[in-house]
Formats: C-alpha cells, sequence, structure tokens
C-alpha cells in the first residue's frame, strides 16, 4: 500500500470527536496510527460556520488544529482564503496574536 498511498484525508471529527455537549474531546490515535505507517494527515472539512465550541470563528478552528499538539498535516477548506489569513497573519479571529 505504502507504494500508491502518501496520505489519508479523514474527517476531523474522526480525528477529535465532539462530546454531546458540543465540546471538543480528547483526540484519537488516527493521526498517530497514520504517522507510524509514514502517511500524511490532511483532514476536512472546514467552514466558516458555527460548529462546537469555537463558534463562527473559523480562524480559532485553525489555530486549534494546526497548533494545538493534535499532529495534522493539513487541513481541506471551502474557504481556503480564511485560512490563508489565519497563517500569514498569525492572528486568530478575536484579534489575538497566536
Amino acid at each position: 500500500m505504502k507504494e500508491y498511498v502518501v496520505g489519508v484525508g479523514p474527517w476531523k471529527d474522526t480525528v477529535v470527536p465532539p462530546t454531546r455537549d458540543n465540546k471538543l474531546a480528547t483526540p484519537t490515535d488516527l493521526v498517530a496510527r497514520a504517522h507510524a505507517r509514514g502517511m500524511q494527515v490532511h483532514l476536512y472539512t472546514y467552514r466558516n460556520e458555527n460548529r462546537y465550541d469555537i463558534p463562527q470563528d473559523p480562524y480559532s478552528e485553525y489555530d486549534y488544529w494546526l497548533n494545538v499538539d493534535v499532529g495534522v498535516d493539513g487541513l481541506f477548506t471551502n474557504f481556503p482564503a480564511s485560512l490563508r489569513r489565519s497563517a500569514a497573519t498569525g492572528v486568530d479571529g478575536r484579534g489575538r496574536r497566536r
């Protein structure tokens, strides 16, 4: 399989599942298992929407997934300009420096 698979693109909820009260739970070992097999992990799908405990703040969500020790290698988004802005400015949606 390593000859033709370089990574996986799982749904973000399979890496950090939400709880019943819409909070983020403890990360699963999916990223570690993929990395142990030499694969990259790019999660999907990030949107500018009200979701979980990061309400309508895609910048905080990008910050969480890229800077908290979840270990993902990349993200799929329907709003690439928001992700570029977040990465380029180093500032989250509330104006806080990351």
